[in-house]
């Protein structure tokens, strides 16, 4: 904890070499994961005096490197991390199915998250215009030092223009789903080892069995709505939602394409095979790998409810 408060916010001095942080960077998050991971194992293990302690140090620490005016961005931060894996370890020791774990454990971190992101936030977007409008200029200076012609460059730039535009609209979207990856990582890790040590009896179950939880229903219904009938500043909040439910509904509609595979006995390879030309397809077409994605998106959202690997009889044997 107290590597991972150097490295993550020692770092935050304008006086930091740009070449030191880049680097830095996939260092802090690989330690996140781990930090989910041992967070969760010393709550699954009653080290409560350990984890108080650490978790002390580590958040003073960081208060003290970002300085008394950040103090509430770095609280927030650790909130994130203790509070996904302290609730990841307790749930588990109390008996709780590995879904509803993540499930509580996420509205947990992305909570936090929230709080400790939204002022970046609010900053990119309020500079997302000017920044949009430099990066065109010298793209355009760029392709007109290299001879391209004009009607070659002015498509290409209104490419870029919406490209940008979408990225930049759904960056909450893109921090909050990294921030999902590392406790999915660090949540299957702490998982694997109590199974190791044959504390509980196997939890995890394989990705073909794995499917959305038909209670974010309204989340979805209420984020759609608000899209349709809000304002611009909700809309903006709706699409980031549906963003992040529309991730999590393409992996478990992935999940049931993988059942399928499997059920029609096809080789190792020739499913990796398959996954190749699927992740390479948007290579060849953008507007069919829109549609094969926004596919695979309403296959997971279908099976939320329709069940059709008949999960629940699956749980209840």
């Amino acid at each position: 904890m107290l590597a991972f408060s150097v490295t993550l916010y020692g770092g935050s001095s304008e006086k930091t070499n740009f070449l030191l942080s880049l680097t830095v960077t996939p260092v802090n998050y690989v330690l996140a994961m781990y930090l989910y991971y041992g967070i969760a194992r010393l709550t699954f293990e009653r080290q409560a005096l350990w984890l108080l302690v650490s978790a002390t140090l580590a958040v003073g620490l960081s208060c003290v490197l970002m300085g008394t005016n950040q103090f509430f961005l770095a609280l927030a931060g650790w909130g994130a991390l203790l509070g996904g894996g302290v609730v990841s370890g307790y749930m588990s020791l109390h008996g709780y199915r590995p879904r509803t774990v993540f499930s509580v454990s996420l509205g947990v971190v992305f909570a936090m998250a929230v709080l400790q992101l939204y002022p970046l936030w609010h900053e990119v977007l309020s500079t997302m215009p000017e920044t949009t409008r430099m990066l065109v200029e010298e793209a355009r200076r760029q392709l007109t030092l290299i001879g391209e012609s004009p009607e070659h460059i002015r498509k290409g730039l209104e490419s870029f223009q919406l490209m940008m535009g979408v990225v930049m609209r759904l960056l909450p979207a893109e921090m909050l789903l990294g921030i999902a990856a590392q406790l999915a990582v660090g949540y299957v890790l702490f998982l694997r080892w109590i199974e190791k040590n044959r504390m509980i009896p196997p939890q995890l179950e394989p990705f073909r069995y794995w499917k959305m939880p038909f209670s974010v229903m309204p989340v979805l219904v209420l984020s759609a709505a608000v899209r349709l009938l809000g304002g611009e500043s909700f809309q903006l909040i709706a699409d980031n939602a549906l963003a992040v439910l529309a991730a999590f509904y393409s992996i478990t509609g992935l999940a049931l394409v993988e059942y399928y595979l499997r059920k029609t006995q096809l080789s190792l390879l020739m499913r990796t095979l398959f996954y190749v030309m699927l992740f390479l397809f948007p290579l060849v077409s953008q507007i069919g790998s829109l549609v094969l994605g926004v596919a695979i998106a309403l296959t997971g959202f279908v099976d939320s409810f329709a069940d059709w690997r008949r999960i629940r009889l699956r749980e209840l044997m």
